[in-house]
């Protein structure tokens, strides 16, 4: 066989190989997205666990590094899941100990029609998860709803926390709202997704510098959002009704505040309103980043986060 045949071969075996696996990627959506999602959580040596709380809520999570180090515990924002740490996670195992719950209510933790969801709630639980894993204290980090319910700890169990970290943090209701939520009133919320194009547009009105993910992975994850919409709207009442800024003012431990400057959900200015809340947080500011920081800029986040807990010690 001379060379060009050869490569001709060749070429030909890759291109009937991409379209095999674009076409079984069809046809399997749900299989492909999850086999990308495992893959992510490998590379970051993440291991996926569950537990049954005294209640009899299940909590499943994600779980890496040395038990022996200090133990980190990253909290997901509302409609989101533990995955959205998976690569930010990856920066932190060396040094720390770090685990990822699902939020009840959301990912593949318990969803419970008629339970509380308020960040006290929620803060109970996972002070029952922290009781059953014999975690005496941990460094306690929340995106959006996850800032929300980590303030609260914070607030409630004083002496289990090392510092928090506050990624875009929900709860502090008397900023004003921003543009996107001006139908919230009405009862419109734009964070309930109705459908897979809604999901795709949010996603990308949430992020400014959003990774790269495959319009078909996307509306697979839709269809998770889609399908909680009814429970996400009581959890999204309870919360509204909810406002963290009394509490925070109880809250002294050292405190990173990490923000989006194009962050279209909640208004940067909240930084102002947090440091006078909490004059003991640091605050950081990231240009050309929206909503989510641990996912548009996972390096960045995760080296400042690294260098405020090397000065803690």
């Amino acid at each position: 066989m001379n060379k060009k045949r050869f490569y001709r071969s060749i070429f030909l075996v890759l291109c009937i190989l991409i379209l095999g696996l674009t076409a079984c990627a069809q046809f399997n959506a749900q299989s492909t997205t999850q086999f990308a999602v495992n893959l992510e959580r490998k590379i970051s040596g993440l291991e996926k666990k569950q537990m049954i709380l005294s209640t009899g809520e299940k909590i499943v999570y994600l779980e890496a590094g040395d038990p022996k180090h200090e133990t980190i515990v990253l909290l997901h924002g509302f409609g989101a899941n533990k995955d959205n740490f998976t690569r930010f996670s990856r920066k932190l195992t060396d040094k720390y100990h770090v685990i990822i719950p699902d939020n009840v209510g959301f990912g593949e933790s318990s969803r419970i029609d008629n339970a509380r969801y308020d960040s006290d709630a929620q803060a109970t639980r996972f002070h029952q998860m922290m009781s059953q894993l014999h975690l005496q204290q941990v460094h306690l980090g929340g995106s959006s709803m996850g800032g929300h319910i980590s303030i609260a700890f914070a607030a409630k169990y004083p002496n289990q926390v090392k510092s928090l970290l506050l990624l875009d943090s929900g709860g502090f209701w008397s900023v004003p709202r921003m543009p996107i939520f001006t139908d919230f009133g009405t009862g419109k919320n734009p964070l309930i997704i109705e459908n897979e194009e809604d999901y795709i547009k949010l996603y990308d009105i949430v992020m400014t510098n959003p990774p790269f993910v495959p319009k078909l992975m996307l509306r697979t994850f839709a269809q998770d959002s889609i399908n909680n919409a009814g429970l996400e709207r009581k959890i999204s009442s309870q919360l509204a009704a909810d406002p963290i800024e009394e509490r925070a003012k109880t809250v002294k431990q050292p405190t990173l505040v990490i923000w989006g400057k194009e962050d279209k959900l909640l208004d940067v200015k909240t930084t102002t309103t947090i440091k006078a809340l909490m004059p003991q947080s640091q605050i950081i500011i990231l240009d050309d980043t929206g909503h989510l920081p641990m996912l548009e800029a996972p390096n960045k986040v995760a080296q400042d986060y690294l260098l405020f807990l090397a000065n803690l010690k």
